[in-house]
């Protein structure tokens, strides 16, 4: 089962069987600025794991400068960036 949410500025598509999260692209603005992408954030009662940077997750980003990976990440899809 996934389920799309957006924390603290980052769009994510949650695998709960798995407890892991996927950053995906934007449902909205684009992303811009600085990008801290957590290794887990808590929702639901649930600690998910940021595993994956989903394909086209930053593509057309312009006002994007800078983006922190952390260690958790495991895959990054094509065309990510």
């Amino acid at each position: 089962m996934n389920k799309e949410i957006k924390i603290d500025g980052i769009w994510y598509r949650l695998d709960i069987d798995k407890q892991e999260a996927m950053v995906i692209k934007s449902q909205g603005d684009e992303y811009s600025n600085e990008i801290i992408i957590p290794s887990s954030f808590f929702f639901e009662g649930i600690i998910y794991r940021v595993t994956i940077i989903g394909e086209y997750a930053f593509e057309g980003c312009y006002h994007l400068y800078s983006i922190a990976i952390p260690d958790s990440v495991m895959s990054i899809y094509p065309h990510a960036f």
